[in-house]
């Protein structure tokens, strides 16, 4: 009895690895696909920001500088207005703030696939 519960809970182990490891697989495939898709096909837009949020990263190991940016826009060819949400890390200062303007990148035939320019192109965030 003891050694079947200690297959089925190394089974679920293992089994709990496999699938963790290939969801971190799929969305890091699906972030590379946005990424490449807004570089080729992107179109600029000015965009106003309404949130910026702060990580809190590992305080004990001091990683901070990760930001959480909510922006909204207006698609030109429909006049919808998109919201979107983009990070930028490694930025020790509050890079935007609420109410400002920020350039982002989108997909014309999928208004709500966008991203910061800067983490798109090589271009400064600001309008």
């Amino acid at each position: 009895m003891e050694t079947w519960v200690a297959v089925v809970i190394g089974t679920v182990l293992i089994a709990g690895t496999f699938l963790g490891v290939l969801l971190i697989v799929l969305i890091t495939r699906q972030d590379n696909w946005r990424a490449e898709q807004l570089r080729r096909r992107g179109v600029k837009v000015q965009a106003r920001v309404i949130e910026v949020e702060e990580s809190q990263g590992n305080a004990e190991w001091g990683e901070k500088g990760d930001w959480g940016i909510r922006y909204q826009f207006r698609d030109p060819q429909t006049g919808q207005e998109q919201t979107g949400w983009d990070y930028l890390t490694g930025i020790p200062h509050q890079p935007l703030r609420a109410g400002e303007i920020a350039v982002v990148v989108y997909l014309p035939e999928k208004p709500w696939v966008s991203g910061l320019v800067c983490n798109c192109l090589v271009a400064d965030i600001r309008a």
